[in-house]
């Protein structure tokens, strides 16, 4: 793989991988930027966006810890609310950690806002009741809109886009994906799934969940399809893997990184030459792991 700046799609192009109802939500978060004169300001002021839809933003103790915001209604109001864990704040949480979460459901709510349909409540009780055939298909779609609005809603293209060309992926990857994540204030999962579809390199992002399934993915990169590695839906963990020491507790590390001389580890069915690997692992806590695998031909000396 040529040493070389990644190449960022342009904004209009759409990801073939995307389905239609996952653009929506990303011209909606623009269009809301845009409007409210936020798209230039980072991190994205979503207090200010609250403001301009005129939606009141309250700081209580939802003490559901699976909550960390939501949007309801009390006496005919809607309303967001951001759990301060009981301790009376009435701003986001100091702690990084925290802060990023709550922004990150607070976008989300603002994402079932700003779609009328979820905001339906007959719409909702006929769909959702249990009756309809397709109502666990409809509820996964309406939760994966609310989540592309809220990662286009904290990490915008237009903005994102001009940081990824000095992404250092072969030197310090993590450090890069966490200056990111720090100057958007959005959280190392959004973040990193956010760089995973939009970079043109050769690098698979295999998402590992908590219960250890897996889903690849999308990527942009046709050097990447053309070269024909893919990691099997739900595909296990290869054993002798970092990420399985990773996910198995082994390990105490974060993250972490392995180079392995062939592809066989994580692709043993493939009989590619020419191609060496190396992983790339995050701990996403409660999340699971993310892991990148970067493609290098073996000519090259880099690793």
């Amino acid at each position: 793989m040529a040493d070389s700046v990644p190449f960022v799609k342009d904004d209009q192009i759409k990801n073939p991988y995307f389905s239609a109802g996952t653009e929506h939500p990303r011209s909606e978060a623009l269009t809301l930027l845009r409007k409210s004169g936020n798209l230039d300001k980072l991190p994205v002021n979503l207090k200010a966006l609250c403001d301009f839809e005129s939606i009141p933003l309250r700081f209580v103790d939802i003490q559901d810890v699976s909550t960390a915001a939501r949007f309801v209604q009390t006496k005919g109001e809607w309303h967001f609310e951001v759990d301060n864990e009981g301790t009376g704040e009435r701003d986001f949480a100091t702690d990084s950690i925290k802060r990023r979460r709550q922004r990150f459901s607070l976008a989300h709510e603002l994402g079932h806002y700003k779609f009328e349909s979820h905001c339906d409540i007959t719409l909702q009780g006929s769909l959702l009741s249990g009756h309809n055939p397709h109502s666990h298909g409809y509820l996964l779609q309406k939760e994966a809109q609310a989540n592309e609005f809220a990662t286009e809603l904290l990490l915008p293209f237009p903005a994102l886009k001009p940081l990824l060309k000095g992404l250092d992926f072969h030197n310090d990857f993590f450090q890069s994906v966490e200056n990111i994540a720090d100057t958007f204030e959005a959280s190392m999962t959004a973040t990193v799934k956010r760089i995973s579809s939009i970079l043109d390199i050769e690098v698979i992002a295999i998402h590992f969940a908590p219960d250890g399934r897996s889903h690849q993915l999308p990527s942009y990169s046709p050097a990447f399809k053309n070269a024909g590695f893919y990691f099997p839906r739900d595909g296990a963990l290869p054993c002798d893997s970092y990420a399985a020491r990773m996910f198995d507790g082994k390990t105490d590390a974060m993250k972490g990184k392995k180079a392995y001389p062939d592809t066989q580890l994580w692709f043993p069915f493939k009989r590619y030459g020419g191609w060496k690997t190396v992983e790339w692992v995050m701990n996403l806590g409660q999340y699971g792991i993310l892991v990148f695998l970067e493609l290098i031909e073996t000519d090259e000396t880099k690793y």
